[in-house]
């Protein structure tokens, strides 16, 4: 019998977070437990895997040696293009990382996250551009796409806006890049509506749906930048999921110190999205398959 026809859709076991961050990292002082530590915790509960983003530092790197240090869980990392990589989208660097003695372990290259335009013009700031002026990605942006394309690796949106995810989208398509992801495809103040949702999933999109998305307001957060966002539903984000389960997965995006642990929010989300009405099939492709698919694993 193959192993989803018994398999308890809302257990840990089994399941990959493919948005989890962990201490050292930026901001300072923000997250809970260290990478060591936690990935120690999430081997107990047999989780398959993570996948590690940091907004400062590349974390294949750190997977490369975490997954020496820790058999038995599957540990992969990427890139994120903030200023730390340069003022403008670092080609060099992605190769690079691609090319040294981890890059088997780099699976995902983020667009500017804290660094994005969308975040820094509130602050009165300029961020990172992947867009011109007319709305059109830069020939830069397009050539990180064919880059992620021939390695066959994630490219994923960072904390661009709706409207500018919509444009990556079609671009991506256009440039053949079958693993492009909109990051926190729900999480406010970047949320997708549903009909923006559908227009990236036509367009070829994966979405990804972030744990932290239920502990955002001023009723369900402690943190305060958080408490000024509006929280996204659970039955929201199953909503959207069922429109192409296929092509939707889930990450924590927890481990901040003032939020529940990532695994009991995992958990938590899990049974969420099975009282929200969310089928059997449809979790374990949001929790399993989709992410052991586009880490380029086995399902």
């Amino acid at each position: 019998m193959h192993p989803s026809n018994t398999q308890n859709e809302c257990s840990l076991h089994g399941i990959i977070d493919m948005h989890i961050h962990a201490s050292p990292d930026a901001p300072a002082h923000w997250w809970g437990t260290d990478k060591l530590s936690l990935l120690e915790q999430y081997r107990a509960e047999g989780c398959r895997g993570v996948l590690l983003i940091g907004n400062n530092w590349p974390t294949h790197n750190e997977a490369f040696l975490l997954s020496r240090l820790l058999p038995g869980i599957l540990v992969f990392g990427g890139m994120v293009l903030n200023f730390c990589q340069g003022q403008k989208l670092n080609l060099t660097a992605v190769e690079r990382c691609l090319s040294d003695d981890a890059g088997a372990y780099c699976r995902c290259i983020w667009l500017p996250t804290m660094d994005a335009d969308f975040d820094l013009h509130k602050k009165g700031k300029t961020g990172i551009p992947v867009l011109d002026g007319t709305g059109k990605p830069l020939s830069s942006t397009l050539d990180l796409m064919a880059l992620c394309r021939d390695a066959g690796i994630m490219l994923a949106t960072g904390h661009s806006g709706p409207e500018v995810s919509l444009a990556l989208a079609r671009a991506a398509k256009s440039t053949h890049l079958e693993k492009f992801v909109v990051t926190q495809s729900m999480l406010s103040p970047r949320a997708l509506t549903i009909e923006q949702a559908k227009r990236c999933l036509d367009e070829g999109a994966f979405l990804e749906h972030v744990v932290l998305a239920l502990f955002k307001g001023e009723e369900h957060s402690l943190i305060p930048a958080h408490r000024l966002h509006a929280r996204t539903t659970v039955e929201n984000m199953a909503r959207c999921m069922e429109l192409a389960p296929e092509r939707q997965f889930i990450g924590s995006d927890m481990n901040q110190a003032l939020n529940p642990h990532p695994l009991t929010a995992l958990h938590l989300f899990l049974h969420g999205l099975k009282d929200a009405g969310l089928s059997r099939d449809s979790i374990l492709a949001v929790s399993r398959r989709v992410p052991a698919r586009l880490l380029g694993l086995e399902s």
